[in-house]
């Protein structure tokens, strides 16, 4: 196969699974005889399936982004959050303020690992510039 082709072919499946999704979707609509009226469905597409379609994307660009700056940064392919202690910070961060504060829970559970995780990344950070920046240091001390 040509480098053109192999290319293609993620873009391909992709299409080929919304086609699908959408086509079975609209199956069942017609087949139940409950399909909404054109303002519901409106109403639906608007403050429901498109706001969570936005969040979804997103988030999933937000997430490879932050991949992507910590394998750059630190020069190494495997590099991120969960093996650099950052995840695991957020976590703790959860499960201590669930346990421990529960009056904590008002701030809002995203918000505690959002400060758990950029505490955890300070005192790594703290830790490691003490030495130097070394790459291989982050990766070890993470």
């Amino acid at each position: 196969m040509h480098k053109q082709h192999r290319a293609l072919l993620p873009w391909l499946f992709a299409l080929l699974l919304t086609l699908l999704c959408a086509f079975l979707l609209f199956s069942n609509l017609s087949r139940s005889g409950n399909t909404p009226s054109p303002a519901t469905a409106s109403l639906l597409l608007h403050y429901s399936f498109l706001p969570r379609l936005a969040i979804g994307v997103l988030a999933g660009m937000a997430l490879a982004m932050a991949g992507l700056l910590f394998q750059q940064v630190l020069r190494n392919p495997l590099a991120e959050p969960a093996t650099l202690g950052i995840a695991a910070g957020a976590n703790l961060a959860m499960s201590a303020s669930m346990i421990v504060f529960p009056g904590l829970l008002v701030v809002g559970l995203t918000n505690l690992a959002l400060a758990g995780a950029a505490l955890t990344a300070l005192v790594l950070y703290l830790l490691i510039a003490r030495q130097g920046l070394d790459p291989l240091k982050v990766i070890l001390t993470g």
